[in-house]
């Protein structure tokens, strides 16, 4: 049953989230959308502008779908949707059901209710999964919506480890080489997510594949999470396109990561701006002590802000 939510945390699904960040390549995807403008990408809520949520039309005897990949298995408590206009027509789902999975095979159904404005629906028993269908019956001119899923971390090892605060001290942040100037220094100490100032963020002095940027936790820690942030200077766009993580216990040998996904190291896909924030979790995670960021490939030049998340190893 689906009844008004208490107390819930927001999973991240709006854009700029303070919770942890899902970006716009391969985590939203729907069955179809309207056009190539009212894409799932555009679904979260209070999005704004004038193509602003995801849309689409109702098939005769198929129900539309759109889906979110979190990344990681969650505890789901509630989902948050609300509609949208086009000129002055309204656009929501008026009814809907979602199904979810842990593995993208076996999909579990429970039906949901109105859906008008912002509306509110507790998940009573919670869920966890990792991904999540809405899928549409019902609608005002045509289905359309954005929305938030709320709810918490199954494992709950997810705390920033001090990037951003500076419990992560400069000296323990270093890179391959630093961008330098007679006025300004793109230290990799200021590699530090949501660094302000003129200069804010880590810039390597060449632009190859030979850059990094390390991170010395001082001791081993359970990593489950990275999100990473570009930069602007002279108002040009500079950010990481695609990198790769290498970890290592004591500093001198590494090993890239890999998931069930690839057997070489991974390649995550990074930001498309320089102001926006891209969070990638860790399935499995990483136990180590030293971090390194290579970049593969960039906008401009070699530009990165980031934050690690994680906890103590049990």
């Amino acid at each position: 049953m689906l009844t008004n939510p208490k107390e819930m945390v927001y999973l991240g699904f709006i854009s700029n989230s303070a919770t942890g960040l899902l970006g716009d390549v391969g985590e939203i995807t729907s069955l179809q959308g309207l056009s190539n403008y009212w894409e799932p990408k555009l679904a979260r809520l209070n999005n704004a502008g004038k193509y602003n949520a995801w849309s689409t039309d109702m098939e005769q005897g198929e129900f539309p779908w759109i889906q979110v990949d979190l990344q990681r298995q969650v505890l789901i408590t509630g989902i948050r949707t609300q509609g949208a206009k086009q000129l002055m027509r309204s656009l929501y789902v008026k009814e809907f059901f979602v199904t979810y999975s842990k593995d993208k095979r076996k999909w579990i159904t429970f039906i949901g209710n109105n859906a008008h404005g912002i509306k509110d629906n507790h998940i009573d028993p919670p869920i966890i999964a990792r991904y999540i269908r809405v899928y549409p019956t019902d609608s005002y001119n045509r289905p359309t919506l954005r929305m938030e899923l709320l709810g918490c971390e199954v494992k709950g090892c997810s705390l920033p480890l001090g990037m951003e605060n500076g419990e992560i001290k400069n000296a323990h942040i270093t890179a391959s080489s630093c961008k330098k100037s007679w006025y300004n220094s793109w230290e990799p100490s200021l590699a530090r997510l949501n660094q302000e100032g003129r200069v804010n963020a880590w810039q390597a002095k060449s632009n190859n594949n030979q850059q990094w940027l390390q991170i010395d936790l001082l001791k081993a820690k359970k990593i489950t999470a990275i999100t990473t942030q570009g930069c602007k200077s002279m108002s040009v766009e500079q950010f990481v396109k695609t990198y790769v993580i290498l970890y290592s216990d004591e500093g001198t040998e590494w090993k890239p990561y890999m998931d069930d996904s690839t057997s070489v190291g991974k390649v995550f896909v990074g930001n498309e701006n320089s102001s926006g924030q891209v969070k990638h979790f860790l399935d499995p995670p990483i136990f180590s002590r030293f971090i390194r960021i290579v970049p593969k490939t960039w906008n401009r030049s070699i530009c990165l802000r980031v934050e690690l998340f994680g906890c103590d190893p049990s």
